[in-house]
């Protein structure tokens, strides 16, 4: 069987949500299918070396599909864009593309938004569209991070955008949700009933440094990509400020990502280092990166939106328990009193998830990190995702012969 996974600035040096999906999917299909799997990745900028700009007249001999290595073995192909300036024009329908799709047995899409799955066109081929959220949902997290003439540009898009989700929703796709609002969502707008899949996380019973387990006094930990307005960083800084204010002694704050931050959040993080321990670690290797989970007392995440959010459930592999803002994504894996705490979004939030944060000081620790393991264990391992992934291709593939 060949499958072709397609998805959108596929990047295995800086992964994002969507790039860490596409790699999970790719692991779990070697292992678990007899099969020929091809990255199939859209661009996403104009700015792209196989893109064409509108505003780039440079850009108009390029080359829109061009191979580009591979990944742990397995060929990339990148496809450009023509006037990608413009949203629409990135999620058209790509009908000079037929023939090339028509090459596969199986097209899996991994995406953020539905729109992406449009560029697809009309073949009789099954596929599979894995999605966490709507493009309008995301957006609401955004809009306030951008400037008043490309709020304008987005917003004017829109019906178009409306258009472009329609007709995905309208294909006969197998559509993979990651949490409850995305698949009640579609369960009346889809042909076929949506199937929950979450991507799976290694167990760490046994791995770097296990001998060390969580515990109330070791630090707090968030992770996410620098450069992204919507992961929240100014609540996360005021919120840990609010908190050290109010008990006097915390355990540190250590925030590990890639990227940089935002002009406005450095100045905020220039003005608060030199009073709180807060320690900005960037990127870190594999190993690093998990012993700070590791040896983490409380996981924190203060989005504004994640239609899932794999760091948190990197933190429950190891037991380690949860603090974070209410989102889609969240409402998967916090348990109240269980596996975490969630915080409502709201004026007040900060406020809110500083209290938290003081009061996580004199919860039951042992009880939260053995259920938050517990409920790991139960519903987001590797193996279960893999299994589960495995018998809806399977399942997909019967029903077109």
């Amino acid at each position: 069987m060949k499958i072709a996974l397609v998805t959108f600035n596929f990047d295995a040096e800086r992964p994002g949500g969507v790039t860490n999906v596409a790699i999970k999917m790719l692991e779990y299909i070697s292992c678990g299918l007899t099969s020929e799997i091809e990255i199939i990745s859209f661009s996403n900028s104009s700015m792209d070396p196989n893109s064409i700009g509108f505003l780039r007249p440079q850009s108009f001999r390029n080359r829109l599909i061009m191979r580009d290595g591979d990944f742990r073995g397995v060929p990339i192909t990148r496809v450009g864009s023509i006037g990608s300036e413009f949203e629409v024009l990135r999620y058209r329908r790509r009908k000079e593309l037929a023939d090339f799709f028509r090459g596969y047995d199986l097209i899996i899409v991994v995406t953020g938004g539905l729109q992406f799955a449009n560029v697809i066109p009309r073949i009789h081929v099954p596929i599979i569209v894995q999605c966490a959220t709507r493009l309008s949902w995301e957006r609401k997290s955004q809009y306030s991070s951008m400037s008043r003439a490309k709020r304008y540009l987005l917003r004017s898009q829109l019906p178009l955008l409306a258009l472009q989700e329609r007709r995905v929703l309208r294909s006969k796709a197998i559509f993979l949700v990651e949490n409850s609002r995305m698949r009640e969502w579609l369960t009346s707008r889809s042909r076929f009933k949506p199937e929950m899949w979450h991507p799976g996380i290694s167990s760490f019973e046994v791995g770097v440094a296990s001998h060390i387990n969580p515990n109330i006094d070791g630090h707090f930990i968030s992770i996410g990509r620098f450069f992204e307005p919507r992961k929240g960083w100014d609540r996360l800084f005021l919120a840990y400020k609010k908190a050290f204010d109010t008990l006097g002694d915390l355990p540190d704050l250590h925030v590990v990502g890639a990227g940089s931050f935002s002009t406005a959040i450095q100045m905020l993080l220039d003005q608060l280092t030199p009073h709180y321990p807060i320690r900005i670690l960037g990127k870190l290797s594999d190993s690093e990166r998990d012993l700070q989970i590791q040896s983490a007392s409380y996981f924190l995440q203060t989005s504004h939106e994640e239609g899932l959010g794999l760091a948190a459930l990197e933190a429950l592999s190891f037991g380690v328990p949860l603090i974070c803002s209410e989102t889609d994504g969240s409402r998967e894996y916090i348990l109240e009193g269980v596996s975490g705490k969630s915080v409502a979004q709201g004026d007040q939030f900060i406020v809110k998830f500083g209290d938290a944060i003081v009061d996580s000081q004199n919860w039951d620790y042992s009880e939260f990190h053995k259920s938050a393991k517990k409920l790991f264990d139960s519903s987001f391992t590797n193996a279960i995702s893999q299994q589960r992934l495995i018998d809806i291709i399977g399942r997909t593939m019967s029903r077109t012969v």
